[in-house]
C-alpha cells in the first residue's frame, strides 16, 4: 500500500481543472458518505481524489504526483504551484510553510469564507 504523509495534505482544484489523463481504469471509487466520496489506485492504494458530491472542487494529494512521477508520464502541472497557504493554526509544522515566504492564512482568506487574519508562526524548536 502506497501512501505518504505531506505537509501539504490536500489541494483543492475546481472541478473543471480536474482530469485523469492516463489510468482511469485503476481507479476505485468509494462513497464515504452521501455528500463525500473517495478515490484511489488499486494497485498501490495512492489518494488520487476526494470531494463533496456534486461539489465545485476536487481535493487531490500533492505527494501522490511527487511519488508517481518516476512511474509515470504525468508530472503535476505547474498550476499546482503553491500561491498561499491557509487553515495554518492547525499546523503542527508552521515553520515548515512560512520559510516559503508565501501569504500564510490563520484560517482562510475572506474570498473563501475566512477572517482573511495572517498567521504569524511561533519560532523554531528543533
Amino acid at each position: 500500500h502506497a501512501n505518504a504523509g505531506s505537509g501539504v495534505h490536500i489541494l483543492a482544484v475546481p472541478v473543471a481543472a480536474f482530469k485523469i489523463v492516463a489510468g482511469e481504469d485503476m481507479l476505485v471509487e468509494h462513497k464515504a458518505s452521501e455528500k463525500f466520496y473517495r478515490k484511489w489506485c488499486k494497485a498501490c492504494g495512492a489518494g488520487i481524489a476526494q470531494g463533496p458530491v456534486g461539489g465545485p472542487l476536487v481535493g487531490t494529494f500533492p505527494t501522490t504526483y511527487e511519488k508517481c512521477a518516476t512511474r509515470f508520464p504525468h508530472p503535476a502541472p505547474e498550476i499546482f504551484q503553491a500561491e498561499m497557504h491557509f487553515n495554518m493554526e492547525n499546523s503542527i509544522i508552521p515553520e515548515t510553510f512560512t520559510a516559503e515566504g508565501l501569504p500564510c492564512f490563520k484560517d482562510f482568506p475572506a474570498a473563501f469564507g475566512g477572517s482573511d487574519t495572517m498567521f504569524d508562526a511561533p519560532a523554531a524548536t528543533f
